[in-house]
């Protein structure tokens, strides 16, 4: 039930309302079930609001801040959200059909099971955000950032995906038929088992910067995308030794290697779970392709990570050496001096090996604050 006493400074406007949050910025909004519907709303202060079961149809809600709001069993159908904070929302279930949520930023939200029908989410920031199981058919999702983002069981028939980026999305079991998939980035995008029929598509991405078009010199003609794609021929490579996140930056890089050197594997990093031995499954083109592609991958990761650990125990050679005492570092104008007991270490000595190859790890180790939610996320499914 909703709080009539703020209820009705709502409905008094929004320079009254946002005033009076700015002065009260710890106070509780309970506004569940409140009828707000085709009210102007435009860049109202609902954050954090319990909105649940509220009427919000053809609301003006443009440019409002509903940053971490409660909406589950909202109806929100045909508002105008465009432009609007929904970062770490509760959108389950909720009805947004018609809705204009162009703009809209909605990373980390959930809307799990939401219906958005014909919904207008262009340029949309929907990174790994939970689409699990939600009505996108119709939905216009051109140029959507859907980065990491769940679409298991989601349902985008007939949907606008035209420059969308889909990398490390989970696609598996997603209803795709007619839908226009052309210019998407498929990066290590999950996608067994999903539904491509009819689809239109003209070219896509699989490069983790979007940048190089596939095919490259021609547009794939009708049927072609599905006949390729449609369901790929599969393998897993085991990790024996279990899963870390590092492991997701060198199979990435990995992948990129072996598609350098052998570009009709097409070769495609689908996901990484650690149910059972962990591992990671790949996708080829060609089933001819598929042994070859499997040895070459185990053959560029065992050597990759024996590299880190040599590196690894170099570094700790480093480590000794500073804690001994007597060893400087100088960087001056991007050349490192390396100097033991005053005087400089020749070049190719094994402290200096070691002092680089310590670097290099340091800087391989870096890396994985580049690893997808969705590498993570699947790694923990």
């Amino acid at each position: 039930m909703a709080n009539r006493d703020q209820l009705t400074l709502l409905k008094q406007g929004v320079p009254v309302w946002n005033a009076w949050r700015k002065e009260h910025p710890d106070e509780n909004i309970d506004l569940q079930g409140a009828d707000l519907g085709e009210m102007g709303l435009e860049n109202v202060n609902l954050a954090d609001a319990n909105l649940r079961d509220a009427h919000l149809w053809n609301a003006h809600l443009r440019g409002a801040n509903l940053q971490g709001a409660h909406l589950q069993g909202a109806h929100l159908r045909g508002a105008n959200l465009q432009g609007a904070n929904l970062r770490s929302s509760d959108l389950g279930d909720v009805n947004l059909k018609y809705a204009n949520l162009k703009y809209a930023v909605l990373a980390g939200a959930d809307l799990g099971g939401a219906h958005l029908r014909d919904a207008h989410l262009q340029e949309a920031n929907l990174a790994g955000v939970d689409l699990g199981g939600s009505d996108l058919r119709d939905a216009h999702l051109w140029n959507a950032d859907l980065q990491g983002a769940d679409l298991r069981y989601a349902d985008l028939r007939n949907a606008g995906l035209q420059g969308a980026d889909l990398a490390s999305a989970d696609l598996r079991f997603a209803k795709l038929k007619q839908a226009d998939l052309t210019g998407v980035n498929l990066f290590a995008a999950a996608k067994d088992q999903w539904e491509i029929d009819g689809v239109h598509c003209a070219y896509v991405f699989w490069d983790r910067e979007g940048k190089e078009r596939f095919p490259k010199d021609h547009d794939f003609r009708p049927g072609e995308f599905e006949e390729l794609y449609k369901q790929l021929p599969t393998f897993e490579y085991i990790f024996e030794h279990g899963f870390t996140p590092l492991d997701a930056v060198v199979m990435a890089r990995v992948v990129e290697a072996i598609n350098e050197q052998y570009p009709e594997f097409k070769l495609d990093l689908v996901n990484f779970d650690k149910r059972g031995d962990p591992h990671a499954t790949f996708t080829v083109v060609h089933q001819k392709d598929v042994e070859t592609a499997k040895a070459h991958v185990a053959t560029a990761y065992e050597r990759r990570i024996l590299e880190l650990e040599v590196q690894k125990s170099q570094l700790m050679d480093v480590i000794k050496m500073l804690g001994s005492g007597g060893i400087t570092i100088q960087t001056v104008g991007g050349d490192v001096t390396i100097k033991q007991a005053g005087r400089d270490i020749v070049a190719g000595s094994k402290e200096q090996r070691a002092i680089t190859a310590g670097r290099d790890y340091f800087e391989q180790v870096q890396d994985q604050a580049q690893v997808t939610t969705d590498s993570t996320a699947q790694a923990g499914d």
